[in-house]
């Protein structure tokens, strides 16, 4: 398995090669954001691909589900909340049967204090078939809001 460091930079050299590349920019985007707490420099790498030409009249919701979990990811990673939940509440109209963006929306309506929302959001994940740590914290937050809940 490669290295952080050895990640990033291959990814990097995909970029420098082929400028833009969607599978290179999201990935690297992604490993800023949650394995080297770069999330600033997630974000930046996002907006410019957003930028993009081709993408620019896109609505983002309207992109791939994988695309969309990595801008959430990163836009929470940034304490840019409101915008990943705004984000996330387009996408998960448009992408209804992905696990992982109700997941996101509800780490989103969670880090807004949304429990309900949250929990909701979380429980669809689940049962849409959300799996590994994803899952565990999933389960592990619905059984805080719980109990919060019933201390309520």
């Amino acid at each position: 398995m490669l290295k952080l460091s050895e990640a990033e930079s291959h990814f990097r050299q995909v970029l420098d090669k082929y400028p833009g590349h969607f599978g290179a920019t999201n990935n690297l985007a992604w490993l800023l954001a949650t394995d080297l707490n770069q999330p600033q420099q997630a974000l930046a790498l996002m907006r410019k691909l957003l930028d993009r030409p081709e993408l620019k009249n896109v609505p983002t919701e309207s992109l791939p589900p994988t695309v969309i979990d990595t801008l959430a990811v990163v836009l929470l990673k940034a304490d840019r909340t409101d915008e990943a939940r705004q984000l996330l509440s387009r996408a998960v109209q448009r992408h209804p049967q992905s696990p992982n963006l109700h997941y996101q929306f509800g780490l989103a309506q969670l880090a807004s204090r949304n429990y309900t929302e949250a929990e909701t959001a979380l429980q669809t994940a689940l049962r849409l078939g959300l799996e590994g740590q994803d899952a565990d914290r999933a389960k592990q937050e619905l059984s805080a809001i719980q109990q919060q809940d019933r201390a309520g």
